[in-house]
């Protein structure tokens, strides 16, 4: 497998309120070791990156989610210049904003807030909620001493939207409607306590991970999407780590459709799945630090893992058996992290 070099990343991180780098901006070398390039805080607390579609010929427009002052931020990347800076940022009436989504046609942006249980739909250009939507406890049929937690919301193209809610261990598709949810087409059975935390489709969108925080689990689903209702399935559920130890699996992506990548914070190991084989573990490495929070995965066998508590991005290589190690880089706090085009 080859590496990413040539190409520039941006990383954030929100582990660090005194004032220092919270967005790193940085490229790799042949041998996937990283440099830093450019370092600058914009505050505010980032932790999510997501690339738009909005920009021109020399630029692109990343937003990110500002956990601890619940703000969107635009950050323009330079193409010419080789330089990223935060132009302008808009506030939610949310709180911990963790997640985003960009929509098809890149006009919508997605938003779920885990401290306030809340997720957004935003018009970006006109600086706008469009829709506000929380899964209320007769929406949800669970009690009323289960705090909401929005964690993730996915658009499955153009005709569904996933809402996954960790603290009522809530994952629901609705229709799209231009962009807004209407009419609930299902409800997954994630599992009393499981604690959904992503929600990751593959397969043409004809499958689909959920990642369960609190349950130290992945679960693999067939969604039998038809237009009016879908049928999801579980086909099996595993468990991320072979360590005996508590653990909360954090990070996960899907690699060329089959290989099943997750963050085991706790164990502090990055494990790997075939989704192919039943989601049989491959192996599973220890990362040498703590908390991995965010995992990329590039299609020539390049990932790149976020340690949160660690404050460090380190570098690996895939095989297509094992994982090694490249380098390393400093980002107190590193929480995410995106090619950039």
């Amino acid at each position: 497998m080859g590496t990413s070099a040539g190409s520039f990343y941006i990383a954030c991180g929100y582990g660090d309120t005194l004032g220092s780098s919270d967005i790193v901006l940085f490229h790799v070398n042949e041998n996937g070791t990283m440099v830093q390039d450019q370092a600058v805080c914009i505050g505010g607390g980032p932790s999510y990156l997501v690339s738009s579609s909005a920009g021109g010929k020399d630029r692109s427009v990343i937003y990110g989610a500002m956990e601890y002052a619940s703000d969107i931020a635009e950050i323009v990347w330079d193409r010419k210049e080789k330089k990223i800076r935060r132009e302008r940022k808009m506030h939610l009436d949310g709180k911990g904003p963790c997640y985003l989504a960009v929509g098809e046609h890149g006009d919508m942006l997605y938003c779920s807030c885990y401290g306030s249980g809340d997720f957004f739909g935003l018009d970006m250009q006109r600086q706008k909620v469009v829709w506000k939507r929380m899964i209320s406890e007769e929406l949800s049929g669970k009690t009323a001493g289960e705090v909401p937690h929005a964690h993730w919301i996915c658009p499955m193209e153009d005709e569904a939207l996933i809402l996954v809610d960790l603290g009522k261990s809530d994952v629901r598709a609705f229709r799209l409607d231009y962009g807004i949810p209407g009419r609930e087409l299902c409800r997954f059975e994630a599992g009393a306590g499981q604690g959904p935390r992503q929600f990751l489709p593959f397969q043409s969108h004809t499958r689909a991970v959920i990642i369960n925080e609190l349950g130290n689990s992945f679960s693999v689903w067939e969604l039998n999407a038809g237009r009016k209702q879908w049928m999801p399935e579980k086909i099996y559920m595993r468990k991320t780590t072979e360590q005996k130890v508590k653990n909360w699996p954090g990070g996960a992506c899907i690699w060329r459709d089959r290989i099943l990548f997750v963050g085991n914070r706790g164990a502090d190991t990055i494990a790997a799945f075939d989704l192919e084989k039943d989601g049989r573990m491959i192996g599973e490495w220890e990362l040498g630090g703590s908390w991995p929070r965010y995992i990329l995965a590039k299609e020539q066998g390049q990932l790149f893992v976020a340690l949160q508590k660690s404050g460090e991005i380190v570098s690996m290589k895939w095989d297509g058996s094992r994982l090694s190690e490249c380098g390393r880089l400093a980002l107190p706090g590193a929480a995410c992290m995106l090619e950039l085009s």
